[in-house]
């Protein structure tokens, strides 16, 4: 079956560094309607404005760095299909964060935020004897996966009404802590339980929901935050 193509008109925040606020630049694309939403900027970037700045990398769902705010919503730009959009689309950055140029959000303090939770592997237990491994069962990493399945694309973070006075904690990397300590290896539970429930951490949570919502991979955000007030 032939893929339809239509006409799209496409609004896009715009903004360069020194300018005083952004502007909305509109576009007509014509795209197949199974075109990704970020074929459709590709193609405005090579057919009509070079200077279109966005950022991509794998296309395939899985890198997180394509994350957008499509007609007021936080999605990644690679897993839209222009067959689920309206004939008007409404692009800007990720809501919330400083923009660095056009869709393309400073990330660097959530990323150092990240680092407080300590994402990594405490071990419990002596390192095992030569040639084996830290055995973890089946249930027991069933306990945390569906947090492991998280990206890091900050759709979470940016959706949240709670987190807007820059000092917290984020949804995202509230979930990254919880899992390392669902993790039955782990043995930092009380190095991050401090750091999580702090009145920058789980205590600033109001429980919208925004971040369950927004996140592309369908995580409930929302419940590992209400687990981490619990740990």
């Amino acid at each position: 079956m032939k893929a339809e193509k239509r006409l799209l008109t496409v609004h896009i925040q715009r903004f360069q560094p020194g300018d005083v606020k952004p502007r909305m630049q509109t576009f007509q694309v014509e795209a197949s309607s199974t075109n990704r939403l970020v074929d459709v900027l590709r193609k405005i970037k090579e057919e009509q404005d070079d200077t279109l700045t966005w950022r991509s990398s794998c296309e395939h769902g899985i890198c997180g760095s394509d994350g957008v705010n499509v007609n007021g919503r936080n999605t990644l730009a690679c897993q839209v299909l222009v067959g689920n959009l309206p004939d008007a689309i409404t692009i800007k950055p990720l809501p919330g964060l400083k923009v660095v140029k056009d869709l393309v959000n400073d990330q660097s303090q959530l990323f150092e935020k990240y680092k407080l939770v300590k994402p990594w592997l405490i071990p419990k237990a002596d390192p095992p004897a030569q040639n084996q491994e830290r055995i973890q069962m089946p249930a027991e990493y069933e306990l945390y996966e569906p947090f492991a399945r998280c990206i890091l694309c900050f759709c979470c973070s940016s959706a949240c009404p709670s987190t807007k006075r820059g000092d917290e904690l984020t949804p995202a990397i509230i979930m990254a802590g919880l899992k390392q300590c669902l993790d039955s290896r782990d043995g930092g539970l009380e190095e991050r339980r401090a750091i999580l429930q702090s009145e920058t951490g789980t205590d600033r949570c109001r429980t919208y929901f925004e971040c369950s919502a927004a996140c592309p991979k369908e995580i409930p955000v929302a419940e590992a935050i209400a687990r981490a007030k619990r740990l």
